[in-house]
């Protein structure tokens, strides 16, 4: 009858709203039903949850962070947290003893991070009061500072634009060179797209007494920006490391883009250079670097050294480290120079070396196995 065209009768229709009456009966002791079990599941949760956090707060006296010495403690959060400050400042707020743990380690507020990596870049930009506290914490111990202005703000910040957080961040960088010492500075790294950035770092300190890490990538006449009286020199009589990106600059062993430098060439252990420097600025650097252990070099004219002699050889005896990016392969470069210890050497190359040229790359007589470079 339910199921096809059929004309019921009064009688029928009768029984089927009786019918209908008891349905929503039912319906309706089934959802009075409901709703107590809907309100004892939401009373049941509730306590199960209260139950749950009062379980946690019960076991946090029985955790072993708390049986850890603060020295300990310390220790865990160096290797958690050591040059990356977003994980430092998420330590120092999880409880009143972490923070003061937090804060008696030196070596944790010793890194200065504006560069451009969303894993350490803070999502708001510190205030100049609040850097200058954390070079407080600091203590004596030296400073490192890495600097590169934001190419965009990170994804989670919608309350600075990029232009802003730049201007902010430029600001912090300025007003540390005008209130730390140079010598708490240990290394620097900093990338500028304007020569106002850098008129702060240089201008004025000529002796860079502490400085033993120092990287500058530099697109604009820098150093011609920058305030030299006389005959003063910028000298850096502890650096060990350099690594120089400058664009349409030359560089030679005395002299970056025309102001004085005093730089240790031959104490150096680690060296990175991209510049517009002639071949022979180029060789005249390297006979002076005979202490290097990591040699970066990147140029993207055509081979510079192509019809430049090598006379003596290069010797790089304490080599391990050669990394080369070239438009094209610098055989007569690698051929004419010597390292015996060398232990990697990762190239970048546009072109590659002609059949004829194999024995170049082995140091002439010697069999090609016998060189590090043909590893």
């Amino acid at each position: 009858m339910l199921r096809n065209h059929y004309v019921i009768s009064p009688g029928e229709a009768s029984t089927l709203r009786t019918s209908i009456q008891e349905i929503d009966i039912h319906l309706r002791s089934l959802d009075a039903r409901l709703s107590r079990l809907i309100t004892e599941l939401v009373e049941t949760t509730t306590q199960r949850n209260a139950l749950l956090d009062q379980r946690t707060k019960h076991l946090s006296p029985l955790s072993l962070l708390r049986s850890l010495p603060p020295e300990v403690l310390g220790e865990i959060f160096m290797h958690a947290a050591l040059d990356d400050s977003q994980t430092r400042l998420r330590l120092s707020h999880v409880c009143r003893h972490w923070r003061n743990v937090v804060l008696r380690i030196p070596s944790l507020w010793s890194t200065l991070d504006f560069s451009d990596q969303e894993n350490t870049r803070e999502p708001v930009p510190p205030s100049i009061e609040q850097t200058i506290s954390r070079v407080s914490h600091a203590g004596s111990l030296p400073l490192t500072l890495k600097y590169e202005p934001l190419r965009s703000p990170p994804l989670a910040d919608f309350r600075w634009g990029a232009r802003e957080r730049k201007e902010r961040e430029a600001a912090l960088v300025q007003t540390l060179f005008k209130v730390v010492n140079k010598d708490r500075w240990k290394s620097l790294s900093i990338t500028s797209q304007n020569p106002v950035d850098l008129q702060h770092v240089f201008s004025g300190y000529y002796v860079w007494d502490k400085l033993e890490n120092l990287s500058l990538v530099a697109r604009h006449a820098w150093a011609a920006a920058t305030k030299i009286h006389g005959g003063d020199a910028f000298c850096l009589p502890r650096l060990r490391r350099l690594s120089l990106h400058l664009d349409r600059q030359d560089i030679d062993s005395h002299t970056i883009d025309g102001r004085p430098f005093t730089i240790p060439w031959s104490q150096l252990t680690a060296l990175d250079l991209k510049t517009d420097s002639s071949p022979k600025e180029y060789l005249d650097i390297l006979r002076e670097c005979v202490l290097l252990e990591q040699y970066t070099l990147a140029f993207d004219l055509p081979d510079p050294f192509l019809n430049n002699a090598f006379d003596p050889p290069i010797s790089m005896g304490k080599l391990q480290e050669f990394r080369l990016s070239s438009s094209e392969f610098p055989i007569n470069f690698l051929s004419s120079i010597k390292t015996p210890v060398l232990r990697r050497f990762d190239g970048q190359l546009a072109g590659a070396p002609h059949p004829d040229d194999r024995a170049g790359l082995t140091g002439g007589d010697a069999p090609q196995s016998s060189h590090p470079l043909s590893r």
